[in-house]
């Protein structure tokens, strides 16, 4: 300790204080020379759950002189602890009225902390859907000039949220101005100048009510962003999402706008559609200009076989997911297709690993994994994917001869169609 000059043990520090903050924290205990060398990296990473954490970390940061001198850079913020994070206790938690009052001012006091150097934010939230809208809603009133990405996770509708920032603006504290359009462009795209990468995972109730609310939404939040990643909560049937973001997505190039269906083996070919076309596109756009990248979560039915006589077809939806497979098969390398890994959809486990992962340059909620077929037999879709498997050491025909992206993973190659057929006859 006494060879190396305060500089490398500060280079040091700065590069293990890369985890949720539990690093910074044991430094801190080491000594008085650490805990001083330390100190401008001990915040640079934090995750932060629940009120508890909450409240510890706003007494810590109220008690420390050089407070303004440790930035945070990565945060990740959820309403509840790792415990009690689910949304589905008896249809809804119950959450006690104080806690519905202590979060939100904790929330603001450290996202005002934060804000100047913020770069990545992940605000999970795990309460009423009324709740987790004017939670969410109340991180647009900060500025947020350094924020690249940002992941938003709660089971409100773009539209309620859209209904609780409205109400936000009109709420004191808000800027003052008659015209309320004025009012919005304050908690707008330019209060985000260098948001790129966004991700909303929230409940879309299968597009039924059309995708304005959704198309405002992206558009408040970022002037432009490169990569846009919907993860749908609710277990709404997804045949609306499937003709939205094919027609989009063929509108852009992305796909093909005629796509050969992979077979339902347990059905008749007779009694489901083997291919798919894109309509026109006559409803506001759910994908931005100029995307580069497009990460579709559906709604987690295919993960428990739910069914809803309402719509959909079959249970799980697989007749639509098969929708999803086909794209991915066919697009180029600005579509992603993540089925639901978990019965409930995006949750506490997954936003903070892939958080983690982000910290770390790495994928994360845009990452990618090894197959179609790998993605299928993991969620309990095997059978959409209508073909058999390669044996292993058996290599691969591509399709055409060629590579293809998968949706979720590393370069695959496809059986082409005629090995397919030649294997039926």
């Amino acid at each position: 300790m006494d060879i190396c000059p305060p500089e490398i043990h500060a280079l040091i520090c700065s590069y293990a204080c890369t985890d949720d903050g539990t690093t910074g924290l044991s430094l801190s205990q080491v000594s008085r020379y650490i805990r001083q060398v330390s100190s401008p990296f001990q915040w640079q990473c934090l995750a932060i759950s629940g009120i508890p954490q909450a409240r510890a970390f706003m007494r810590t940061l109220r008690g420390t002189a050089d407070a303004e001198h440790r930035p945070i850079y990565h945060l990740f913020l959820s309403t509840r602890t790792p415990g009690g994070a689910d949304d589905v206790t008896d249809g809804w938690p119950l959450v006690p009225m104080e806690e519905w009052v202590a979060w939100p001012p904790l929330q603001s006091a450290i996202l005002h902390h934060a804000a100047p150097t913020l770069q990545t934010l992940t605000l999970a939230s795990f309460d009423t859907v009324q709740h987790s809208a004017f939670c969410i809603a109340d991180l647009f009133r900060i500025p947020l000039p350094q924020l690249a990405e940002l992941t938003i996770r709660g089971r409100c509708t773009p539209a309620q949220l859209a209904c609780a920032v409205h109400t936000a603006a009109d709420t004191p504290g808000s800027p003052s101005n008659s015209d309320a359009d004025r009012k919005l462009d304050a908690f707008g795209p330019c209060t985000r100048p260098n948001l790129r990468r966004l991700h909303l995972a929230c409940s879309y109730h299968g597009f039924a009510y059309g995708t304005k609310a959704t198309h405002e939404l992206v558009q408040l939040l970022s002037p432009g962003p490169t990569h846009l990643r919907i993860s749908m909560l609710d277990k709404w049937g997804s045949r609306r999402v499937a003709e939205v973001l094919h027609a989009e997505c063929a509108e852009r190039g992305i796909v093909s706008a005629l796509l050969d269906l992979p077979a339902l083996r347990t059905l008749p070919a007779r009694q489901v559609p083997r291919t798919a076309v894109a309509k026109r596109v006559a409803w506001p756009r759910v994908l931005p200009e100029g995307v580069h990248e497009f990460v579709i979560q559906p709604p987690p039915t295919s993960a428990t076989n739910f069914y809803c006589s309402c719509c959909m077809d079959l249970q799980g939806d697989r007749d639509v997911m098969r929708v999803f497979v086909a794209m991915a098969r066919d697009a180029d390398e600005r579509f992603l297709y993540l089925p639901a890994k978990d019965k409930y959809g995006y949750g506490y486990a997954e936003a903070k690993s892939d958080w983690l992962e982000r910290i770390e340059e790495g994928g994360g909620c845009w990452k990618e994994k090894t197959s179609v077929e790998a993605v299928a037999e993991g969620s309990g879709q095997d059978e959409l994917c209508g073909r058999q498997k390669t044996q292993q050491g058996g290599g691969g025909a591509g399709r055409g001869g060629e590579e293809k992206r998968s949706n979720v993973g590393t370069r695959i190659v496809w059986p082409s169609r005629n090995d397919e057929e030649g294997r039926r006859t």
